[in-house]
């Protein structure tokens, strides 16, 4: 009987992926760009309760989350030492309709966005290699970007549990 309940609990995944990949220009171009759909079922979501005025998490089960994404990532190299790179990322992340108390009294989750699932990601980048002349090597220097949209921590919309979007700065030598 435990193991049937337990067995009972599992999440499920569907999921459809479609993509394309393509080396162009003598090889000196890739794009590679993937479609896809995830159909969860039986998800499990983390609950946020007050005891005694100390939070305490518990884990309940929902119906199911659908995400939809694309992906597009890019590389060029226009001369032999300079790679370029960009990538982005959209997804549309969203619990289907069940209402749970999850916390803060029953809610229909249809009405919140899934956690840790930004709409946009992206990178661009940028990598040079300097030869040094024969046999002394090379000087690698590069810069990239890689940004991220406003995602929340949390099921439920809480200021708290929201992280903003931001953009971080690379560069090295």
């Amino acid at each position: 009987f435990f193991i049937a309940a337990l067995l009972a609990s599992a999440a499920t995944l569907k999921s459809i992926e479609g993509g394309l990949k393509a080396r162009w220009m003598d090889g000196r171009a890739i794009t590679n760009l993937s479609v896809f759909h995830y159909n969860y079922s039986n998800i499990q979501i983390i609950a946020v309760d007050n005891a005694n005025g100390a939070p305490i998490q518990r884990v309940v089960n929902g119906r199911n989350v659908k995400i939809d994404g694309i992906e597009l990532e890019s590389q060029f190299r226009p001369i032999d030492p300079l790679t370029l790179t960009a990538n982005i990322g959209l997804l549309d992340a969203k619990y289907g309709s069940d209402i749970q108390d999850i916390g803060f009294g029953p809610i229909d989750l249809k009405t919140i966005r899934k956690d840790y699932a930004p709409k946009m990601t992206a990178y661009v980048a940028a990598d040079y290699v300097a030869g040094l002349g024969e046999g002394s090597g090379s000087l690698t220097s590069s810069g990239n970007m890689t940004y991220r949209s406003k995602m929340t921590t949390s099921p439920v919309d809480n200021p708290i549990a929201a992280q903003p979007s931001y953009a971080l700065l690379d560069a090295a030598i």
